[in-house]
């Protein structure tokens, strides 16, 4: 991610399900084998940190009141956001040899409470009905945040940070780059100062489907590093965005899964088209811009495995 001459980029899992795993073993995967053995993958550990309210509060607030009750469970010092053992692990975690992340941002959705249709009509209706109440909701959270992260980098400096932001469909996302500037980025802005100012190199946003609005306003807030999954719209290929961001943005992912299940032909014109040209540039680790399901044969995604892990990426 820093675009500099690293041995080899990391090889991440791509989270293969467990029905998957029952469907290769009819295959021939053999029974309990380990799939990180199997398909080279390298260790990535996430933080065990709890970044919601606490007790868990379901549903938006549909009035102030439901508000001040929301953020009262966000209480960056409450002793249950990290493990019994967390000293022990912040300790070991000191001399680790594998990459180490921490989702620190659920993204504007989730963290506004809509979990379903009827919560999203919700908050769409308290945006234009009181924005001034959204904007308040979205700058304590940004605040919590922020206060959340610095506790945590006092034991442990992960490699990478993640902000979820599961915002889009196909057609775009669901929130106009006007709308999300003016009530997610204020927010976001001291989570991302904390990890920066706390020594975290890599601020990657997740997303689903096509957000390519909104990358600019992400980006120009601290955001240094992309995941885009799941998006058939063809707005989140990353030889564009590595084209219009250059340096500014780091890539994890991208190889089109379609093209895993497509088979061998399909594959290697994936990795030769848009893995070799971007692991030359740099700032790029190659993984499939979405879950391996059961529909995906054993021997397509091996075969997809055994060249990355080979290093060979075609041409």
């Amino acid at each position: 991610m820093r675009f500099g001459m690293p041995d080899r980029p990391p090889r991440f899992d791509e989270g293969v399900q467990e029905d998957t795993v029952a469907e290769w073993e009819k295959q021939g995967l053999p029974k309990g084998a380990s799939l990180a053995e199997t398909f080279g993958y390298d260790q990535r550990e996430e933080l065990p940190v709890d970044i919601g309210p606490r007790p868990w509060f379901d549903g938006v607030p549909r009035d102030r009141r439901g508000l001040d009750e929301f953020l009262r469970r966000l209480d960056p010092d409450d002793p249950e956001r990290l493990p019994g053992d967390w000293d022990s692990r912040a300790t070991a975690w000191k001399d680790r040899g594998h990459v180490l992340s921490f989702t620190a941002g659920r993204g504007f959705f989730l963290t506004m409470g809509v979990g379903d249709w009827a919560g999203f009509d919700r908050l769409i209706d308290l945006i234009a009905d009181d924005p001034a109440m959204v904007e308040e909701w979205m700058g304590a959270v940004g605040a919590f945040s922020a206060r959340l992260v610095a506790r945590v980098l006092r034991a442990v400096t992960p490699d990478m940070a993640i902000l979820s932001e599961p915002i889009a469909s196909t057609a775009g996302p669901m929130l106009s780059p006007r709308m999300y500037s003016r009530f997610a980025i204020p927010a976001y802005r001291p989570m991302i100062r904390a990890l920066r100012d706390g020594g975290v190199p890599v601020v990657t946003v997740t997303t689903w489907a096509n957000t390519r609005p909104l990358l600019r306003p992400l980006v120009d807030a601290g955001v240094n590093c992309l995941m885009a999954n799941e998006d058939n719209s063809g707005a989140m290929d990353y030889r564009s965005i590595r084209a219009e961001f250059g340096r500014n943005l780091g890539l994890i992912g991208g190889v089109d899964v379609d093209a895993i299940l497509a088979g061998e032909g399909p594959i290697m014109r994936e990795l030769d088209g848009k893995v070799k040209p971007l692991l030359a540039e740099g700032g790029y680790v190659p993984l499939a811009d979405g879950r391996i399901r059961a529909n995906c044969p054993l021997s397509n995604y091996s075969f997809y495995r055994k060249k990355l892990l080979a290093g060979d990426t075609g041409g």
